[in-house]
């Protein structure tokens, strides 16, 4: 399966808060020990993880977020990439 259609989900044990301007991702899973188990993220990964809902494909969350940011495609895709390889490796996310 090519890596645009591919839709991923989130494990369901990852709570997502905002804290002033500050957005993290809080593994539930985890001991209270393990506080570099905390992720802060920007906004436009804060955004990549709201639409990892499953249904989209990696390229539908990629022609939502070209709409709503002035970026190319290229660094879009690698952000996105980059991003979702990151979640996979922390196992916050998995292949629905």
């Amino acid at each position: 399966m090519s890596k645009e259609k591919a839709r991923m989900a989130k494990t369901g044990d990852v709570v997502r808060r905002q804290i002033a301007d500050e957005i993290i991702l809080v593994p539930v899973r985890k001991s209270a020990e393990e506080l570099d188990s905390i992720y802060s993220i920007n906004p436009l990964a804060a955004q990549i993880w709201d639409l990892l809902d499953g249904q989209k494909t990696l390229g539908e969350i990629r022609d939502i977020l070209l709409q709503q940011y002035d970026v190319t495609p290229e660094e879009l895709d690698r952000d996105l990439a980059d991003f979702v390889e990151q979640l996979k490796a922390e196992k916050l996310i998995t292949e629905a």
